[in-house]
């Protein structure tokens, strides 16, 4: 009976075994390769997720910087409108010249005759960055800042005598094209106005039946008018000392913002304006309603040729 029992347990471990427990190494083998599995996964994994993470600090590049990162700003570019505006503002709308194509390091030179003696160069550079100014051959040079609105800077000149050209040399240091602008304007200092002036009026004839003598630098004179002039005809005589020329315009009196009325004044002559200041120029006006009188100067006259006028009864 136990022979038959030990012979059927026998049987069942010959059939069972395999499938429990494979024969040899293969078990251990098989184990391994599951365990190294496992750990390649697990390592790809970390691989996969460290990748992710450098992916969101550091963005990829030609992205746009994080939030908190300011871009770099531009300097702005302005319209030569704005420009030249800027420019005539800040002298007053009596500018000589203005330069609005600038090229960093390129100078710019303008040159312009006048009668000796001293003046006021006054600068204006709106925009961003600044002006280096010389004059003729001096080599004093005055840097000029560029601000928000052509904030002017004015520096003294002189004109040997009795007469020359004045060179302004201006070399700009700009980042760009339109991100500033220069313009000047000339005038001369009121010591030598005084003197000049006083030229121009002895350069005059003596009338016998003057009514009033005028004498100013060209550009600053707002206009003169006298109403008390009977009516009648009246001779006016001027003459300009300096260069270029100016235009007298005459109508009724009184003034209208600084010159004769618009629409009741003439063009009446030209004067040309030279060193020694010629033959004085005469015309005859007929007088109404009183009697306005303005001369008004060519670019080149502005604010450094001077001239007188003498008004007399004919």
């Amino acid at each position: 009976m136990s022979d038959r029992i030990d012979q059927m347990l026998a049987d069942f471990r010959s059939e069972a075994l395999p499938a429990v427990q494979p024969p040899g190494t293969a078990p251990l083998r098989r184990a391994a390769r599951l365990r190294r599995a496992a750990i390649t996964s697990a390592a790809a994994a970390a691989v996969l997720g460290m990748a992710a993470l450098v992916a969101v600090v550091r963005p990829p590049t030609g992205a746009a910087p994080a939030a908190d990162t300011p871009a770099p700003s531009r300097p702005p570019v302005y319209t030569t409108t704005a420009l030249t505006d800027a420019v005539e503002n800040a002298l007053n709308y009596e500018t000589d010249r203005i330069w609005t194509d600038l090229t960093d390091g390129t100078p710019v030179e303008a040159t312009r005759k006048t009668l000796g003696g001293t003046y006021d160069l006054t600068v204006s550079c709106p925009g961003i960055g600044a002006m280096e100014v010389s004059v003729d051959a001096d080599p004093i040079v005055t840097t000029v800042p560029c601000t928000d609105s052509g904030t002017p800077m004015t520096i003294p000149v002189t004109v040997p005598e009795p007469n020359g050209e004045l060179a302004v040399r201006i070399v700009p240091h700009v980042a760009g094209p339109r991100q500033a602008a220069v313009g000047y304007r000339l005038e001369m200092t009121a010591e030598d106005v005084t003197r000049w002036t006083q030229a121009a009026e002895d350069a005059l004839p003596l009338g016998e039946k003057q009514r009033s003598r005028e004498m100013y630098l060209l550009g600053s004179n707002p206009g003169t008018a006298d109403s008390s002039l009977e009516p009648g005809t009246y001779r006016i005589t001027m003459i300009c000392l300096g260069f270029g020329s100016a235009v007298l315009q005459a109508g009724d009196a009184p003034l209208e913002d600084g010159e004769p009325q618009e629409g009741e004044s003439d063009d009446v002559a030209t004067i040309p304006c030279t060193v020694t200041g010629g033959r004085p120029v005469t015309v005859t006006y007929d007088v109404t309603d009183g009697l306005s009188t303005f001369l008004r100067p060519d670019g080149t006259a502005r604010n450094t040729s001077v001239a007188a006028l003498m008004i007399e009864k004919v």
